[in-house]
């Protein structure tokens, strides 16, 4: 009876311990695709840079990609000077 009783107690940490687990991988999936998402970087119609949200020259601009802003030639401000890393850290994106 008490070898059950042990077996039985076993079982059920290890399934507890199954799903913490599971719960940490979610979680660090998450994070780490959230981290993934395309940076953004502000561009205007007729300049040849790309900016972060607060640089005086993006208040003409509109939000675009990264990738996008460097296959159409563009460079980083030199006065605000956004990362020019496509994996560069990027804001969380609520769900």
């Amino acid at each position: 009876m008490l070898v059950q009783s042990v077996a039985f107690s076993l079982r059920r940490r290890r399934e507890e311990v199954k799903k913490i687990l599971h719960t940490l991988l979610f979680t660090a999936f998450f994070l780490l695709a959230a981290q993934l998402q395309a940076q953004t970087v502000f561009i205007t119609k007729t300049g040849s840079k790309y900016h972060k949200e607060s640089c005086r020259y993006a208040k003409t601009g509109w939000a675009s990609d990264l990738a996008v802003a460097k296959k159409r030639g563009l460079t980083a401000c030199l006065v605000c000077k956004p990362s020019s890393k496509e994996t560069g850290k990027a804001e969380l994106i609520p769900l």
